[in-house]
């Protein structure tokens, strides 16, 4: 509910393998990470950084617009209890955006095979 070091650090530290190079904003929830992780990758939307060698902010940023957008216009409210669900189907939805439903269909069914 409330978007704070205290409560976002135990998921990310719980949730993330420790190999990973973290990527983030400059949101100062986030400090102190680093010595979890492989490395903490910090970007500063205040400073205009929101690209560092291969890391760029701008394809989660989207993600994240699409997911907002969803959320308005789509399902109007998102219970915790199915947000998984939503994000699934969201993700779903993006990852195959470029194919027909058929195209879909068919990539889906010969995997089964």
């Amino acid at each position: 509910e409330h978007a704070n070091g205290n409560n976002i650090k135990p998921i990310i530290i719980n949730n993330i393998d420790k190999d990973s190079v973290l990527v983030t904003d400059g949101f100062g929830g986030y400090s102190g990470l680093d010595k979890y992780f492989k490395s903490h990758i910090k970007m500063n939307h205040d400073k205009k950084i929101r690209t560092r060698g291969v890391f760029n902010l701008g394809k989660i940023e989207g993600f994240f617009t699409i997911i907002k957008r969803a959320v308005i216009g789509q399902y109007h409210q998102i219970s915790k209890h199915h947000l998984q669900s939503y994000m699934d189907e969201i993700a779903f939805k993006q990852n195959h955006s470029i194919e027909t439903a058929w195209e879909t269909l068919l990539n889906r069914a010969c995997a089964v095979w």
